[in-house]
């Protein structure tokens, strides 16, 4: 049907008899879709007063943002970090499967390597937006090389490298950030805090990730500006009750991980910058003063609070093999609001069970499992997004708000684009996807209004309103 349907310009779009994400809650509505953005239903009723163009009948089915993926080592036979003279080729193959996944928007991952390979994929990669050829590249998610070596899991130890020149060595090793999104590293390496100064205010994305850190640590992390943690529980110490590590971030009382939405600190309490009390006395030192001052130490409160407003977000993946599914619940009951769901898949995912490759490594799979040849190290997942989130709806205790949630709006929050990606917003991209009610599988795909993917079962009714 991808092939049939033909997106119109300027043509009003309505999906109907479909049920939405919208608040945090599923319900009955209708989506109206014109030029590739969601639009507001109350201005074309009450404004332009007229109907669609392009009825699309949905039976029933869900209609959700499109996923996004923010960890993707690759799929379908293409190792990112391989061959990196052929990285475009490869995403392009990759992008183009992940649209029968209800993947709308990625981003693709190199796991640790040479500084030229780094090089080279940096420079030929560019972010753009998805169509009928694939999913939109967000930018790079660089995993490594700046990470501890004792918490590599199946990185190559002989690329590991540390922050011996700072922010040198990071652009010695990178080139330039021109189309990076993401930067896994570990917070506890010598120099690590001023790289990730650095790194925030060019408005990459800092995860904490293959590390040994303690909670202090990463909790400076976070407030040197990193806002994420690589796949939690993986490649980093476990949980201890007298140091809880980087999972202690989801509890930490430094930062805003509350599931409800953040207090009102711009509040004064009615007090006034000079304001005086009216059984005040006069002249310096008086009730006025005190009020002046009580308002300054209330702004400093204040000030300290604004900067503890930072929620913390954590990629997990649930693919039944990574994380026990008691784990899942329990960073879910946690920090529901900051949970991610990634794949971590490497080039395995959608291929039999056999040999294949993860940078210069083999790996060996059998069922759900990815391990180095030879070893029990996992690499990796074989799982795909819409399959993360089923697994985490149907044996993490979450509702399908928040499955559907931790694939769309938390990524989108950590990647700063919620004006555009991971919401069924108004002026949001319609990058939509349909879904079955009963078992949760992808039916269609569309990006900016355009079918990309399926559809067969959609009812189409054309209007002519001339």
């Amino acid at each position: 049907m991808a092939n049939q349907f033909k997106f119109l310009k300027n043509k009003l779009y309505q999906f109907k008899n479909c049920y939405i994400l919208k608040d945090h809650k599923i319900i009955k509505e209708d989506v109206w879709v014109r030029n590739g953005v969601i639009q507001n239903p109350e201005k074309i009723f009450f404004d332009e007063k007229v109907p669609s163009d392009v009825e699309i009948d949905c039976s029933g089915f869900f209609l959700f943002p499109g996923l996004i993926d923010l960890q993707i080592n690759g799929a379908v036979g293409q190792d990112f970090s391989m061959d990196p003279e052929h990285i475009l080729d490869k995403i392009s193959i990759v992008s183009k499967e992940l649209l029968s996944h209800g993947v709308t928007s990625f981003c693709p991952t190199i796991v640790t390597s040479t500084p030229n390979a780094y090089k080279q994929i940096v420079s030929k990669v560019r972010k753009k937006n998805g169509c009928k050829n694939g999913a939109g590249v967000l930018g790079l998610h660089l995993e490594g090389p700046f990470i501890c070596k004792e918490m590599k899991g199946a990185h190559q130890v002989e690329h590991i490298t540390t922050f011996q020149n700072g922010v040198q060595a990071l652009m010695e090793t990178y080139g330039c950030l021109d189309n990076v999104a993401i930067v896994t590293l570990a917070p506890e390496l010598p120099g690590a805090m001023e790289v990730i100064e650095y790194l925030s205010e060019k408005g990459v994305v800092v995860s904490l990730g293959h590390s040994s850190a303690c909670l202090s640590v990463g909790e400076e992390a976070v407030e040197r500006g990193a806002t994420l943690i690589t796949h939690l529980f993986n490649a980093m110490l476990p949980f201890h009750h007298r140091d809880p590590h980087l999972v202690g971030l989801l509890t930490s009382q430094k930062f805003s991980n509350k599931n409800d939405e953040d207090d009102n600190l711009n509040d004064d309490s009615g007090m006034e910058d000079g304001g005086d009390d009216s059984s005040g006395s006069g002249g310096g030192g008086g009730v006025g003063e005190n009020v002046k001052k009580m308002v300054e130490e209330k702004r400093k409160k204040i000030g300290m609070k604004k900067k503890r407003r930072k929620r913390v977000y954590y990629g997990m993946i649930s693919d039944g093999v990574h994380t026990h599914p008691a784990a899942l619940n329990i960073a879910n009951r946690a920090h529901p609001r900051g949970l991610i769901l990634v794949t971590d898949a490497v080039s395995a995912m959608g291929l039999s069970d056999g040999v294949h490759h993860l940078g210069d490594q083999v790996i060996e799979v059998k069922g759900r499992r990815a391990v180095l040849q030879g070893t029990e190290t996992l690499c990796g997942s074989i799982t795909s997004l819409d399959e993360c989130m089923r697994f985490f709806h149907k044996n993490a205790a979450a509702d399908l708000a928040q499955a559907i949630e931790a694939c769309t709006l938390h990524p989108a929050e950590v990647m700063k684009i919620t004006n555009k990606k991971g919401t069924l917003s108004y002026g949001s991209d319609a990058d939509i996807i349909i879904m079955d009610q009963s078992s949760l599988t992808v039916r269609a795909t569309f990006i900016a209004g355009d079918l990309v993917w399926g559809g067969d079962e959609l009812k189409y009714r054309f209007r002519n309103r001339n």
